[in-house]
Protein backbone atom coordinates (compact mmCIF):
# COMPACT_ATOMS: atom_id res chain seq x y z
CA UNK A 1 0.00 0.00 0.00
CA UNK A 2 1.05 3.56 -0.85
CA UNK A 3 1.81 5.81 1.76
CA UNK A 4 3.05 9.37 2.19
CA UNK A 5 5.83 9.90 4.20
CA UNK A 6 5.03 13.18 6.78
CA UNK A 7 8.42 15.24 7.81
CA UNK A 8 6.13 17.27 10.19
CA UNK A 9 2.81 16.03 10.89
CA UNK A 10 0.32 16.76 14.58
CA UNK A 11 -2.09 14.46 15.69
CA UNK A 12 -4.98 15.84 17.47
CA UNK A 13 -7.08 14.08 19.26
CA UNK A 14 -11.19 15.27 20.56
CA UNK A 15 -13.91 13.67 22.18
CA UNK A 16 -14.25 10.06 22.73
CA UNK A 17 -17.98 9.90 21.98
CA UNK A 18 -18.21 8.06 18.44
CA UNK A 19 -21.06 7.75 16.08
CA UNK A 20 -21.64 5.83 12.59
CA UNK A 21 -23.45 9.38 11.38
CA UNK A 22 -22.28 12.87 11.80
CA UNK A 23 -24.46 15.98 11.16
CA UNK A 24 -22.62 19.07 9.97
CA UNK A 25 -23.93 22.75 9.65
CA UNK A 26 -21.69 24.97 7.54
CA UNK A 27 -22.41 28.70 7.98
CA UNK A 28 -21.74 31.55 4.83
CA UNK A 29 -22.18 34.91 5.28
CA UNK A 30 -20.11 37.92 5.18
CA UNK A 31 -17.83 39.12 8.46
CA UNK A 32 -17.84 42.92 9.47
CA UNK A 33 -14.75 44.16 8.52
CA UNK A 34 -12.23 44.36 11.14
CA UNK A 35 -15.03 44.31 13.55
CA UNK A 36 -15.39 40.98 15.75
CA UNK A 37 -18.08 41.83 18.38
CA UNK A 38 -20.29 42.72 16.01
CA UNK A 39 -19.14 39.75 13.49
CA UNK A 40 -20.06 37.38 16.08
CA UNK A 41 -23.11 38.73 16.84
CA UNK A 42 -24.17 38.72 13.50
CA UNK A 43 -23.01 34.65 13.72
CA UNK A 44 -25.33 34.16 16.73
CA UNK A 45 -28.50 35.86 14.99
CA UNK A 46 -28.12 33.78 11.82
CA UNK A 47 -27.54 30.83 13.77
CA UNK A 48 -30.53 31.70 15.93
CA UNK A 49 -32.75 32.86 12.78
CA UNK A 50 -32.12 29.02 11.42
CA UNK A 51 -33.28 27.48 15.01
CA UNK A 52 -29.49 25.55 15.47
CA UNK A 53 -29.62 24.47 18.63
CA UNK A 54 -28.58 22.11 21.35
CA UNK A 55 -27.98 18.66 19.74
CA UNK A 56 -29.24 19.80 16.43
CA UNK A 57 -25.65 19.17 15.05
CA UNK A 58 -22.19 17.51 15.86
CA UNK A 59 -19.84 20.44 13.57
CA UNK A 60 -20.63 23.74 13.22
CA UNK A 61 -18.02 25.21 10.38
CA UNK A 62 -17.35 28.88 10.05
CA UNK A 63 -15.45 30.83 7.03
CA UNK A 64 -11.77 32.13 7.37
CA UNK A 65 -11.07 35.02 9.49
CA UNK A 66 -14.92 34.63 10.54
CA UNK A 67 -14.51 37.58 13.35
CA UNK A 68 -12.37 39.83 11.00
CA UNK A 69 -12.83 39.29 7.20
CA UNK A 70 -9.29 38.40 5.13
CA UNK A 71 -7.92 41.85 7.17
CA UNK A 72 -4.10 41.98 7.23
CA UNK A 73 -4.13 44.25 10.16
CA UNK A 74 -1.55 43.17 12.76
CA UNK A 75 -3.45 45.35 15.38
CA UNK A 76 -6.55 43.53 14.89
CA UNK A 77 -4.91 40.38 15.68
CA UNK A 78 -6.11 38.41 18.77
CA UNK A 79 -3.85 36.62 21.40
CA UNK A 80 -4.14 32.57 21.77
CA UNK A 81 -7.23 31.68 22.95
CA UNK A 82 -8.50 35.32 22.64
CA UNK A 83 -11.89 36.40 22.42
CA UNK A 84 -13.55 34.73 19.48
CA UNK A 85 -11.83 31.82 20.97
CA UNK A 86 -13.53 31.98 24.09
CA UNK A 87 -17.21 32.76 22.00
CA UNK A 88 -16.44 29.60 20.04
CA UNK A 89 -16.20 27.34 23.35
CA UNK A 90 -19.43 29.13 24.97
CA UNK A 91 -20.88 28.28 21.25
CA UNK A 92 -19.77 24.96 21.27
CA UNK A 93 -21.34 24.21 24.54
CA UNK A 94 -24.31 25.67 23.91
CA UNK A 95 -24.83 23.37 20.63
CA UNK A 96 -23.21 20.67 22.31
CA UNK A 97 -20.94 20.83 19.39
CA UNK A 98 -17.59 21.53 17.60
CA UNK A 99 -17.20 24.38 16.47
CA UNK A 100 -14.25 25.28 13.63
CA UNK A 101 -13.21 28.56 11.82
CA UNK A 102 -9.45 30.77 11.58
CA UNK A 103 -9.05 33.60 13.38
CA UNK A 104 -5.86 35.80 12.97
CA UNK A 105 -3.96 34.95 16.10
CA UNK A 106 -0.86 36.87 17.25
CA UNK A 107 1.37 34.51 19.45
CA UNK A 108 5.54 35.48 21.08
CA UNK A 109 6.05 33.43 17.63
CA UNK A 110 4.54 35.60 15.48
CA UNK A 111 0.72 35.99 13.86
CA UNK A 112 -1.00 33.18 12.70
CA UNK A 113 -3.84 31.87 10.30
CA UNK A 114 -5.25 29.99 13.22
CA UNK A 115 -7.91 27.55 12.66
CA UNK A 116 -9.30 26.43 16.20
CA UNK A 117 -11.01 23.38 16.36
CA UNK A 118 -13.35 23.52 19.56
CA UNK A 119 -15.45 20.90 21.27
CA UNK A 120 -17.86 21.31 24.13
CA UNK A 121 -15.06 20.38 26.47
CA UNK A 122 -13.08 22.77 25.23
CA UNK A 123 -11.01 23.37 28.03
CA UNK A 124 -8.81 19.75 28.11
CA UNK A 125 -9.81 19.35 24.31
CA UNK A 126 -8.91 22.28 22.16
CA UNK A 127 -7.00 21.81 18.80
CA UNK A 128 -5.50 24.38 16.57
CA UNK A 129 -3.45 24.17 12.70
CA UNK A 130 -1.61 27.33 11.43
CA UNK A 131 -2.21 27.63 7.90
CA UNK A 132 0.57 26.19 6.02
CA UNK A 133 0.72 28.29 2.46
CA UNK A 134 0.00 31.60 2.48
CA UNK A 135 -1.05 33.27 0.04
CA UNK A 136 0.06 36.82 -1.87
CA UNK A 137 0.14 39.63 0.67
CA UNK A 138 -0.61 37.30 3.45
CA UNK A 139 2.83 36.44 4.31
CA UNK A 140 4.36 40.27 4.68
CA UNK A 141 2.12 39.44 7.61
CA UNK A 142 1.05 35.90 8.37
CA UNK A 143 3.78 33.17 9.34
CA UNK A 144 2.84 29.54 7.91
CA UNK A 145 2.52 26.93 10.07
CA UNK A 146 4.68 23.59 9.69
CA UNK A 147 2.22 20.78 10.47
CA UNK A 148 -0.31 19.04 8.92
CA UNK A 149 -3.18 18.44 11.61
CA UNK A 150 -5.62 15.65 11.25
CA UNK A 151 -8.20 15.32 14.24
CA UNK A 152 -10.23 12.69 15.60
CA UNK A 153 -14.09 13.80 16.13
CA UNK A 154 -16.93 11.40 17.62
CA UNK A 155 -15.81 8.49 14.95
CA UNK A 156 -14.43 10.89 12.21
CA UNK A 157 -10.57 11.31 11.58
CA UNK A 158 -10.86 15.19 10.01
CA UNK A 159 -7.52 16.68 7.97
CA UNK A 160 -8.11 20.59 8.59
CA UNK A 161 -6.75 23.07 6.23
CA UNK A 162 -7.48 26.76 5.39
CA UNK A 163 -8.26 28.13 1.74
CA UNK A 164 -5.21 28.03 -0.01
CA UNK A 165 -4.00 24.98 1.12
CA UNK A 166 -6.52 23.41 -1.11
CA UNK A 167 -4.40 23.83 -4.08
CA UNK A 168 -1.92 21.57 -3.08
CA UNK A 169 -2.62 17.88 -3.50
CA UNK A 170 0.40 16.50 -1.94
CA UNK A 171 -0.55 17.85 1.13
CA UNK A 172 -4.11 16.81 0.57
CA UNK A 173 -3.27 13.40 -0.03
CA UNK A 174 -5.06 10.80 1.75
CA UNK A 175 -2.72 8.05 3.94
CA UNK A 176 -5.29 6.29 4.86
CA UNK A 177 -5.14 8.78 7.86
CA UNK A 178 -7.92 11.28 7.42
CA UNK A 179 -12.48 10.63 6.57
CA UNK A 180 -12.87 14.39 5.81
CA UNK A 181 -11.16 16.94 4.65
CA UNK A 182 -12.36 20.21 5.82
CA UNK A 183 -11.27 23.86 4.28
CA UNK A 184 -12.12 27.04 6.02
CA UNK A 185 -12.01 29.48 3.24
CA UNK A 186 -11.91 33.45 2.25
CA UNK A 187 -11.86 32.51 -1.85
CA UNK A 188 -12.68 35.40 -4.11
CA UNK A 189 -15.33 35.34 -6.75
CA UNK A 190 -12.40 35.53 -9.73
CA UNK A 191 -11.01 32.12 -8.83
CA UNK A 192 -14.34 30.43 -7.43
CA UNK A 193 -14.12 27.99 -10.77
CA UNK A 194 -10.98 26.87 -9.36
CA UNK A 195 -12.46 26.30 -5.82
CA UNK A 196 -15.73 24.25 -7.04
CA UNK A 197 -13.03 22.18 -9.32
CA UNK A 198 -10.60 21.62 -6.33
CA UNK A 199 -13.17 20.64 -3.66
CA UNK A 200 -14.77 17.63 -6.46
CA UNK A 201 -11.39 16.51 -7.00
CA UNK A 202 -9.89 16.28 -3.41
CA UNK A 203 -12.85 14.09 -2.66
CA UNK A 204 -12.37 12.34 -5.68
CA UNK A 205 -9.28 11.37 -5.68
CA UNK A 206 -9.01 10.69 -1.62
CA UNK A 207 -12.47 8.98 -1.28
CA UNK A 208 -12.81 11.28 1.23
CA UNK A 209 -15.96 13.88 2.39
CA UNK A 210 -14.89 16.87 2.24
CA UNK A 211 -16.24 20.36 3.82
CA UNK A 212 -15.42 23.40 2.11
CA UNK A 213 -17.02 26.60 3.89
CA UNK A 214 -16.52 29.88 2.33
CA UNK A 215 -17.62 33.39 2.35
CA UNK A 216 -20.02 36.21 0.82
CA UNK A 217 -20.14 39.31 0.31
CA UNK A 218 -17.39 42.42 -0.57
CA UNK A 219 -14.47 43.04 1.79
CA UNK A 220 -12.08 46.09 3.10
CA UNK A 221 -9.73 44.97 0.32
CA UNK A 222 -12.85 45.33 -2.48
CA UNK A 223 -12.73 42.11 -2.86
CA UNK A 224 -15.98 40.21 -3.83
CA UNK A 225 -16.86 36.62 -2.33
CA UNK A 226 -19.67 34.19 -3.60
CA UNK A 227 -19.52 31.47 -1.18
CA UNK A 228 -20.13 27.99 -3.28
CA UNK A 229 -19.89 26.46 0.31
CA UNK A 230 -20.62 22.40 -0.16
CA UNK A 231 -20.06 19.15 0.91
CA UNK A 232 -19.44 16.43 -1.14
CA UNK A 233 -19.50 12.80 -0.46
CA UNK A 234 -16.55 10.49 -1.10
CA UNK A 235 -17.63 10.05 -4.89
CA UNK A 236 -17.65 13.51 -5.43
CA UNK A 237 -21.42 13.55 -5.24
CA UNK A 238 -22.92 16.87 -3.83
CA UNK A 239 -24.64 16.60 -0.15
CA UNK A 240 -25.43 20.42 0.56
CA UNK A 241 -24.82 23.52 -1.70
CA UNK A 242 -25.24 26.85 -0.11
CA UNK A 243 -26.86 29.54 -2.92
CA UNK A 244 -24.07 31.69 -4.65
CA UNK A 245 -23.69 35.07 -2.99
CA UNK A 246 -26.39 34.00 -0.14
CA UNK A 247 -25.62 34.02 3.80
CA UNK A 248 -27.11 30.65 4.50
CA UNK A 249 -26.53 27.78 6.71
CA UNK A 250 -26.24 24.54 5.12
CA UNK A 251 -26.40 20.94 6.92
CA UNK A 252 -25.47 17.34 5.66
CA UNK A 253 -24.93 14.14 7.62
CA UNK A 254 -21.96 11.97 6.69
CA UNK A 255 -22.12 8.16 7.19
CA UNK A 256 -19.19 6.00 8.18
CA UNK A 257 -20.81 3.15 6.39
CA UNK A 258 -21.14 5.22 3.00
CA UNK A 259 -17.61 6.13 3.46
CA UNK A 260 -17.00 2.42 3.74
CA UNK A 261 -18.60 0.97 1.12
CA UNK A 262 -17.34 3.97 -1.12
CA UNK A 263 -13.81 2.57 -0.60
CA UNK A 264 -14.95 -1.02 -0.91
CA UNK A 265 -16.13 -0.41 -4.24
CA UNK A 266 -13.39 2.37 -5.35
CA UNK A 267 -10.05 0.71 -4.41
CA UNK A 268 -8.02 3.27 -5.89
CA UNK A 269 -6.13 4.51 -2.97
CA UNK A 270 -4.42 1.01 -2.66
CA UNK A 271 -2.40 2.48 -5.87
CA UNK A 272 -1.30 5.62 -4.52
CA UNK A 273 2.15 6.70 -5.26
CA UNK A 274 4.85 6.66 -2.14
CA UNK A 275 6.42 10.04 -1.82
CA UNK A 276 7.94 12.23 0.72
CA UNK A 277 6.37 15.49 1.85
CA UNK A 278 8.67 18.21 3.53
CA UNK A 279 6.95 21.00 4.62
CA UNK A 280 9.07 24.26 4.72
Amino acid sequence: MSVIKKQATKLSLNSSVKSDNLRIACLQFAPIWNEPIKSRQLIESIIQQNSLSKDSCDLLVLPEMFASGFSLNEIESEPYKGDSYQWMARLAQELDAAVVGSVKTKTDNGIFNRLYWVTPEHDNLVSYYDKVHLFGAERKVIKPGNYRVTIDFRGFTFLVQTCYDLRFPVFCRNQDDYDVLLNVASWPKPRIHHWNALLKARAIENLSYVIGVNRVGEDGNDWLYVGESQVLDPVGETLAHAKLGATELITAELSLQHLKQSRSLFTFLEDRDCFDLHLK
